[in-house]
Order: structure tokens, then sequence, then C-alpha cells
């Protein structure tokens, strides 16, 4: 919609269209792209359904697939209905995500933040999710995670929240495809309102910056997929050359173990 010479891109929902992209992601792309999904901890809200608080997941942002894994983990493991904050040029390109929950935000533009973020507090509000990337745009493994302001004015606003984070890390081992790993933290539930904008975007930058120093560490002690620590296989992906070389081989092994016996 246009106001006042800045716009907003809303979600515009569809359950059949959010159904068949699931099932082409399970069957198509994720097999074609990616070795798999490993997820370590609990994805479903854990805010009380009696008395329940507005929740935002806040992940850091280091790859294209990001959006792609996080939508297909909750759509195949939650009863949320969640929406995802989207750069407005990338949902303009990929105009389908809008479909899946997604909407827009200019961040050149302070009045289209505070347009998408009055959305998004008005979906938390209705009892519904939001995931932001907090960084705002992708960024380096390598580099320190950086919070926008944003979410600082976000979580003031709506005072006693549950936030979630998450960190994504993709790790490629003795495979030819990527695997995607997501750990989800334990939620931290508080009176955001007693901040100031810049201590909130502190706090979430520090929690989502030490997260992803222990997932990595987790992956570098225990490497998938044998091992994985608290990682289990979440979503299946698709096998490779070099699998089906060493499947190849462990079949031909045991064939010809089995002959001289």
């Amino acid at each position: 919609m246009r106001k006042g010479g800045y716009a907003l891109i809303p979600a515009a929902k569809s359950l059949p269209f959010r159904r068949l992209f699931s099932f082409y992601q399970s069957f198509y792309l994720f097999p074609r792209y990616l070795h798999g999904v490993y997820l370590s901890g609990e994805l479903e809200p854990g805010t009380s359904p009696v008395h329940p608080l507005p929740v935002l997941y806040v992940a850091n942002h280091v790859s294209w697939w990001d959006g792609l894994v996080l939508f297909q983990l909750t759509e195949r493991l939650t009863h949320s209905d969640p929406y995802i904050m989207m750069d407005e040029r990338g949902l303009q390109q990929y105009p389908f995500f809008r479909r899946l929950g997604a909407f827009s935000v200019n961040r050149e533009n302070p009045r289209d933040v505070l347009s998408a973020l009055n959305y998004a507090e008005q979906r938390m509000l209705g009892g519904r999710p939001v995931w932001i990337f907090p960084q705002g745009a992708i960024t380096s493994p390598e580099l320190p995670i950086v919070a926008q302001s944003g979410v600082g004015h976000l979580l003031r606003r709506l005072g006693t929240t549950e936030v979630r984070p998450v960190t994504l890390h993709y790790v490629l081992g003795d495979h030819q495809k990527p695997a995607a790993t997501v750990k989800v933290g334990d939620p931290l539930v508080m009176d955001w309102s007693r901040l100031t904008r810049e201590e909130v975007a502190a706090l979430v930058a520090e929690r989502l910056q030490t997260q992803a120093e222990t997932h990595r560490r987790e992956l570098v002690e225990h490497p998938l997929p044998a091992g994985g620590g608290s990682f289990h296989l979440a979503l299946k992906g698709g096998s490779s050359t070099s699998d089906r070389y060493r499947g190849w081989k462990e079949g031909w092994r045991k064939w010809q173990s089995s002959s001289r016996s």
C-alpha cells in the first residue's frame, strides 16, 4: 500500500500455496541443493496458551537460504502461523514470498521502517509470531553480529515479549552438498520497555553472537552426520555423487566379505 510517499508490501498468506511450496521444497529444492537440515532446540513458542505473550524470533542472516530453511521448519514442525520481515528489494524480486507470510521493509526509508515495525507489532499482538533478521542484511558469519535499532523500537513498544534467538550455519564436511544447521536458544522473556532501543539491540546481538559461536563450536567438536552433538536431522535433503559412491563402495565391500565366507 502507498501512503505519504512510502510503501509497505503486506503479506498475502495462502494456505494452499504454502502447502504446495512446502511440497516443492521437500521433494525438489532441498534434495537438489542441500544435504539436509539439522535442528537443535525447540522451535515451538514456549509462551503460555492461557496468557500468551507476543513472540519474536530473531535470527542471524548468513545466506540466501535462511528464509527458505526457516519457512520449511516452521511449516513442518510447529503449529504457529508466523510472518517474516523481508527486505523490500528481495520481496519485489520474489513476490511469491508474500504468500508464505513475508512483508516488506525498506531500511533506507525511516518512515517505511516504522510502518514495517507497526505491521509486525499488530501481527504479534494478534497472536502470530514474527521472524526478523536484526542485522538487516546477509552478513559474513566471520563478522561480529550487530543488531539494528529497529528491533529495540519494536520490543520496547510490545513490552513483555518472548524472544527466541535462532542461529543458522552451513557446513560441507565430506559431502558435496551443504547441510543447513539451525540452533534455537532458550527464550528471553522480559519487559523490554525498561530498556532503551540501543540496549535492546545490544542485548539481542550479544545473545545471537554467543549462540552462533557455541553453534559453530559444537559442530566442530561433533561433526555431522555421525556426530552433531545436540543436532538431529529434521529435514532430509538429497544424496550427492560422493554419497552414492560411498554407498557403492560399502555395498561392494559387503558383497566381497559375503562371497569369501
